[in-house]
């Protein structure tokens, strides 16, 4: 996998130095990388803006009633859910028409917040049954020990790659509502790219291709993560406890 990714990333950089300057007068490899940032900062920004309030709402109902805030959660996620992520976010980018941008990470940072949280409570419960937990709360650990050292250290072989597939998930969602047509046909992003490259097949496919191969690249980069990530995790299973 690492040759592959390898590879692939060195077939970006040199597509994009080799092919033609676009119809902007910029060089491909300018916007392939521009657009790569833009995509990966969407992703960063729709993660962090979910998994933050999830973590806190997840300890927050380890010490309350499971009515209180797992059951309406779950109901919230089990709605949102029952339609794709996309018509959602799809919905919220035409009726905000002036900032169709921004709208789209607003939106599929609160459409999958009730699922992220739901996820998030149902590993922070099976962490304080764990006999390592049941033992720091013995020795009279701080609740605040025990929510950082014996939930969320050992959480993260759940917490982490939910959040990476929550990027892969934002950055997918950016760049189809981009060759929808959502902006600005000179924005630096993806899904323009892939827009103006079915327009522009026969005269110049090298925006196509490079659109396509910048996304094999993000995701299979973070496949290679995730995957790493779930490997280190499983060796170094409770190291924490």
């Amino acid at each position: 996998m690492k040759q592959f990714l390898a590879a692939s990333w060195l077939m970006l950089i040199i597509l994009g130095l080799v092919a033609p300057v676009s119809e902007f007068g910029r060089t491909l490899l300018y916007e392939l990388l521009a657009s790569c940032g833009y995509s990966i900062g969407v992703g960063a920004i729709a993660a962090m803006a979910i998994a933050v309030p999830a973590l806190l709402i997840g300890g927050i109902s380890i010490g309350l009633p499971s009515w209180i805030l797992h059951r309406p959660i779950s109901i919230a996620a089990d709605i949102v859910d029952s339609v794709p992520a996309i018509l959602w976010v799809l919905a919220v980018v035409v009726l905000a028409d002036e900032f169709r941008r921004s709208s789209t990470i607003v939106a599929f940072s609160i459409i999958s917040m009730p699922g992220a949280v739901r996820v998030v409570m149902g590993e922070c419960r099976r962490q304080v049954q764990a006999t390592y937990f049941l033992a720091g709360r013995a020795i009279g650990a701080s609740a605040f020990r025990l929510l950082i050292h014996y939930i969320l250290r050992n959480g993260t072989g759940v917490f982490v790659p939910y959040f990476l597939q929550t990027f892969g998930a934002a950055v997918a969602i950016d760049g189809a509502i981009g060759i929808l047509g959502a902006g600005n046909r000179t924005d630096l992003n993806l899904g323009m790219m892939l827009l103006r490259g079915k327009e522009q097949i026969v005269t110049a496919p090298w925006l196509f291709v490079g659109a396509l191969l910048s996304y094999l690249c993000i995701f299979a980069t973070l496949y290679e993560v995730r995957r790493r990530w779930l490997h280190s995790n499983e060796s170094n299973r409770g190291l924490y406890s």
